[in-house]
């Protein structure tokens, strides 16, 4: 699995070790914060990795070497934040809640962490 350092964007990879740390010292809205700058970021600089929501062209974030060979999927608005992309204008990120968990904040760290490699290799 990649780690936050070998994110070659400074942006991007500066706001995934924030996170990180966010994630050890428990502050999880913090984190999920980060990742959406993160992911905005990305928006902004490679529209060409962005997901369209609804967009079902994979089972899964890649995260292991057999889930490697699937397509990316949407952003995973599941858990409180929402990609809001209408035709014509730029995607979003909106948080649906305050307080987040966990596994709402490792599920973004990992789910950005992975758009971000993927960026890097095309």
């Amino acid at each position: 699995m990649a780690k936050p350092a070998e994110v070659t964007d400074p942006t991007v990879q500066a706001l995934l070790l924030e996170a990180e740390r966010d994630l050890d010292s428990k502050d999880y809205d913090a984190a999920v914060q980060k990742c959406m700058a993160a992911y905005s970021h990305l928006i902004d600089t490679r529209p060409d990795v962005i997901v369209p929501p609804g967009s079902r062209a994979g089972a899964a974030p890649s995260f292991d070497r057999v889930l490697r060979a699937m397509p990316a999927r949407p952003w995973p608005d599941v858990c409180g934040v929402d990609l809001l992309w209408n035709e014509g204008d730029k995607p979003r990120l909106v948080a649906g809640k305050d307080r987040f968990t966990l596994s709402d904040a490792v599920t973004y760290l990992e789910y950005t962490l992975d758009t971000a490699i993927r960026a890097q290799r095309g």
